[in-house]
């Protein structure tokens, strides 16, 4: 019988529940909303010259998502920091939102004690530890998660909490809007969807059961627009987290000024990779022209595509739908390769003898 049809045997496999997460994501989303909209704590800024999201691999997955949706419609830029120090010219009129689920990530501390050093203005985010501890003692506004919905406990399927806990901050600081009828509906929409990914459907029935066993032994390749940016680096680190396998992704048009000249070699392209296009309706005519065009150059170098279809009918919907649909697929794929998506042993292996 094929496990993904197995819906005992898969979770045997999940001992973390990590399954359950992934259902949840539209409930992460609501809970996150609720919770930061009525922590008053939050309040709006005025003279900001620029904000700085600041996160480690799960917990800088958010920044990654909020950037590319909201760049054209934010006065104020949003940098985004994956290390121990921030920008030399971060000073009190910036806001760091300082990200880290553990509360315990070190480059993340960092850069929240650099801020404070420089009277910037911060926004802390996680489940505890020592940055919880630390914003406390400061008096630094802090989202507190309740990971009611994420059974798995694990940062990178906690994403709705993530993102909608930071839009949400940034929201009540003025940053962005982020009307509560928007995150009402987006909830509806991954509720309906994510009904077509559930395991008691059959693969027959169900589009990321398929596409888990299209990809199974290769090496997946995303590619989408810069709309979609963050949701495909999301699906990526689900993939090399929970599945075990490599991954990456790219971006059109960007990819079409170098990498349509790097499929050639290795020879074993033609047999490992295979690409995922993610298109939209909501691109404009040039960048959906480019996905039919770099379609046609990967099947000329004897590599597979695929496609999947996107239909929301706005983009941060659609972002959401790439995730949902990504946390589903990826989570399949884990399971045809017989193995529990939770545990991190190389990562852990890492930080233990850093």
């Amino acid at each position: 019988m094929n496990i993904l049809d197995d819906v005992k045997e898969m979770q045997l496999l999940d001992k973390s529940n990590v399954y359950n997460s992934i259902v949840n994501l539209p409930k992460q989303c609501l809970h996150a909303y609720s919770d930061v909209t009525a922590n008053k704590d939050f309040k709006r800024q005025s003279g900001l010259k620029n904000v700085i999201m600041s996160g480690m691999g799960g917990s800088g997955l958010a920044a990654r998502v909020i950037k590319p949706l909201f760049i054209d419609r934010t006065k104020c830029p949003i940098e985004l920091i994956n290390s121990y120090h921030l920008p030399f010219y971060v000073d009190k009129d910036s806001l760091i939102l300082v990200s880290s689920y553990s509360g315990n990530t070190e480059e993340t501390l960092n850069t929240a004690y650099e801020a404070l050093k420089r009277r910037a203005e911060i926004f802390s985010i996680c489940s505890g530890g020592k940055l919880y501890d630390w914003s406390k003692k400061n008096s630094i506004p802090v989202y507190k998660i309740d990971p009611k919905y994420n059974a798995c406990g694990q940062p990178r399927i906690a994403i709705g909490y993530s993102i909608f806990g930071q839009m949400t901050m940034l929201a009540k600081a003025g940053i962005v809007e982020l009307p509560k009828n928007k995150v009402s509906a987006i909830a509806q929409f991954l509720s309906t969807t994510g009904s077509n990914y559930e395991k008691e459907l059959n693969t027959k029935q169900n589009p990321a059961k398929q596409m888990a066993i299209s990809f199974f032994q290769s090496t997946p390749v995303l590619v989408g627009s810069n709309l979609i940016e963050g949701a495909l680096h999301v699906t990526k680190n689900q993939l090399n987290e929970n599945a075990k396998t490599f991954a990456t992704s790219f971006l059109i048009p960007e990819l079409n000024h170098h990498l349509m000249e790097g499929l050639q070699f290795p020879d074993s392209n033609k047999q490992n990779l295979k690409f995922l296009f993610y298109e939209s309706d909501l691109n404009q005519p040039s960048i959906q022209k480019r996905f039919k065009l770099t379609k046609e150059v990967v099947k000329k170098n004897n590599i597979n595509c695929l496609s999947f279809k996107l239909r929301a009918k706005d983009k941060l919907t659609q972002a959401f739908e790439a995730i949902q649909f990504g946390a589903f697929w990826q989570y399949y794929l884990t399971m045809l390769y017989g193995i529990d998506p939770a545990p991190i042993p190389w990562v852990n292996y890492f930080k233990k003898h850093l």
